[in-house]
């Protein structure tokens, strides 16, 4: 199946649902967690494999800042229970 087909997503957001299910947040919280996590490592991912990322290389140390970005990221978030993320 094509990963533009709409039964491929509706499938692959089911199966990330129920594993999400498992957690305390809801689903719709970790569903908004999981894509930014997603987003932001998507953008560094962006910049390693350019046509210029040995240019910057040079200038910025793109994985340990990919990873600073996403620890900054979780510690930013604290979920409640009561009061959602």
């Amino acid at each position: 199946a094509s990963m533009l087909d709409e039964g491929y997503f509706q499938r692959t957001t089911a199966r990330l649902q129920e594993a999400l299910s498992n957690f305390g947040p809801s689903v719709k919280e970790l569903m908004a967690v999981q894509s930014a996590v997603q987003s932001l490592m998507t953008g560094w991912s962006t910049f390693a494999h350019a046509r210029y990322a040995q240019q910057i290389g040079e200038i910025l140390d793109v994985e340990q800042l990919a990873s600073e970005s996403l620890e900054a990221m979780i510690r930013g978030w604290q979920f409640n229970a009561n009061e959602g993320l």
